[in-house]
C-alpha cells in the first residue's frame, strides 16, 4: 500500500469517527444574510471569547490596579522591528511557558517578557541563540527579509497595538499555508485551494489568539503577497470571496469551540468537514461575459493531492 493511500485511510479514517460539528451560528447561508446580520452573529462570538479572560471588575482595586498597569505607555514604538521571524519556534515556545506558568498575568507583563524574548531571539541585538535560524518561504505567508516580516501600513500598526496577538497571528498564518500545502501540494488563485487557505487561516487564527475580536480585524488584511492589477467588478468579486470564507472558518471555530487547548487534530479534522460543508465560495468565470464572479462550492476529498494517486 503507498504511502498516499496509507494517509487518505488514516484521513477518512479521523473524520468518520470524529462527532458532527456545527459549523454555522444557523443554516442559513451567509450569502442569503446582510452584513449586519452577519455583523451581529460574530458579536456574539467576541462577547463569548472577551468572557474567558475574566477580568476584575473595573471598580475593584485590583481591577484599577488592572488598567493602571494596561494604561502605562510602552517602551518600544514599532515592536514589528523587534521580531526576528527566524527564530519563531525558540520564541513561541517560551512564550507558551510563560504562559503556562502564569495563567492570571497581566497582559501588560506577557508584553513585556514577549518583547525580551524579541530583543534576545534578534541578530539585530547580537544575542541570537545557539540554535539554527528558521527562514520561512512562502509566497502565501508575509514578505519576510532577513527575518524581518513586512506588513503593511495597516496591519503594521494593528501589530504594534498588541505584539503578543500580532505574532500569534502570523503563526496561524504558517500553520494555514503549511496545511494546505500539505494537502494540495500547491495553492492556486482564487480557487478552492486559495479558500481552504483563507478558512484555514481564521480557524487558527482563533485558535493562537482566543480572541475572535482580534481575529476578525486581523483577517481584514488579506495575506495574499502576490501582486495583481484588477478590474472593479474583479476587485469586488475577491473581496466578496475572501470575507465569506474567513467568516465561514471563524465561525466554525468558535461553533465548535476551538481554543489555544484545542488540539492539531481536532483542528483539522475541522477544517476537513469546514471544507466539504459546502459553504466556501471561489471564483468561475461567467460563460455569458467572460468576467469572474464568486460561487459557492463543494470541497470534495478527491480535491487533495493525497488522493488523486490511489492505485500504483
Amino acid at each position: 500500500m503507498t504511502s498516499k493511500k496509507i494517509y487518505a485511510i488514516l484521513i477518512a479514517g479521523l473524520i468518520s469517527l470524529a462527532p458532527q460539528l456545527q459549523l454555522t451560528a444557523s443554516a442559513q447561508s451567509l450569502t442569503e444574510m446582510t452584513p449586519t446580520q452577519i455583523s451581529h452573529i460574530e458579536d456574539v462570538h467576541v462577547e463569548k471569547y472577551e468572557k474567558m479572560r475574566d477580568l476584575p471588575s473595573p471598580y475593584s482595586d485590583e481591577g484599577k490596579e488592572w488598567m493602571k498597569k494596561m494604561l502605562t505607555p510602552k517602551t518600544e514604538k514599532n515592536e514589528i522591528q523587534l521580531l526576528d521571524y527566524d527564530y519563531r519556534a525558540d520564541i513561541y515556545e517560551q512564550l507558551v511557558q510563560y504562559e503556562k506558568e502564569h495563567p492570571t498575568a497581566h497582559p501588560r507583563d506577557v508584553y513585556d517578557f514577549f518583547i525580551q524574548l524579541c530583543k534576545s531571539y534578534n541578530r539585530q541585538y547580537m544575542q541570537h541563540p545557539v540554535k539554527q535560524a528558521d527562514p520561512i518561504k512562502s509566497d502565501w505567508f508575509y514578505p519576510v527579509d532577513n527575518g524581518r516580516v513586512k506588513l503593511d501600513a495597516d496591519l503594521t500598526r494593528f501589530y504594534n497595538s498588541d505584539p503578543v496577538a500580532g505574532f500569534k497571528s502570523l503563526l496561524a498564518r504558517e500553520e494555514a499555508v503549511k496545511t494546505t500545502v500539505s494537502l494540495f501540494k500547491q495553492i492556486g488563485h482564487h480557487d478552492h485551494s486559495e479558500a481552504f487557505l483563507e478558512m484555514a487561516t481564521n480557524v487558527y487564527l482563533v485558535h493562537y489568539t482566543n480572541s475572535y475580536s482580534w481575529s476578525r480585524y486581523w483577517a481584514i488584511y488579506p495575506a495574499s503577497s502576490i501582486d495583481e492589477t484588477n478590474s472593479e467588478h474583479r476587485s469586488q468579486q475577491i473581496n466578496a470571496m475572501n470575507f465569506n470564507n474567513a467568516v465561514v472558518g471563524r465561525l466554525a471555530a468558535a461553533n465548535n469551540n476551538i481554543t489555544t487547548k484545542s488540539s492539531l487534530n481536532e483542528i483539522k479534522i475541522l477544517l476537513f468537514r469546514v471544507y466539504y460543508g459546502g459553504q466556501l465560495m471561489k471564483l468561475y468565470k461567467s460563460n455569458i461575459d467572460s468576467q469572474d464572479y464568486t460561487k459557492i462550492f463543494t470541497g470534495h476529498f478527491e480535491d487533495f493531492s493525497v488522493t488523486q494517486i490511489t492505485s500504483n
